[in-house]
């Protein structure tokens, strides 16, 4: 696909992308390459109250990931030093030939401040983990 490519309007699936940040993980000679990465860049929100939430903003995350060989997986794991209580799932597995999962909405929100939650990227096969990086997002209440 060439950048100078005019663009062209497409109709797509809502489900596939609103209220979602869009986590792109890149396959390449056995290593990972993730954007967005820091926590800074990813951030989703909690809704408390669905009748005031903003419509645009994201409540969850959509992983997706490129170059996945078969008999390959991508094991998404929250760290262990969060410290904080479960905001997601305790474990997401992304298997070839699959490329995306959701996240589904955090448990709960900052309490009024920014909360990190890091998380483990492990590329797996069947001989183990052969990469392993660690991304953080996030988390915020709305409203």
């Amino acid at each position: 696909m060439s950048l100078l490519t005019a663009p062209v309007a497409e109709k797509i699936d809502e489900g596939i992308v609103a209220n979602l940040v869009l986590i792109h993980i890149a396959v390449k000679n056995n290593e990972l390459y993730v954007h967005p990465r820091r926590a800074a860049e990813a951030m989703v929100f909690h809704v408390s109250d669905a009748a005031k939430c903003s419509p645009a903003r994201p409540w969850g995350i959509r992983w997706f990931v490129t170059g996945l060989a078969a008999g390959q997986r991508i094991e998404i794991t929250p760290k262990s030093s969060n410290g904080h209580k479960k905001m997601f799932h305790d474990q997401y597995v992304i298997a070839y030939p699959n490329n995306s999962i959701l996240s589904g909405t955090p448990s709960q929100g900052g309490g009024g401040d920014e909360l990190h939650w890091g998380y483990d990227l492990r590329l797996m096969d069947a001989t183990g983990q052969l990469y392993l990086i660690d991304p953080g997002i996030i988390i915020k209440d709305d409203p």
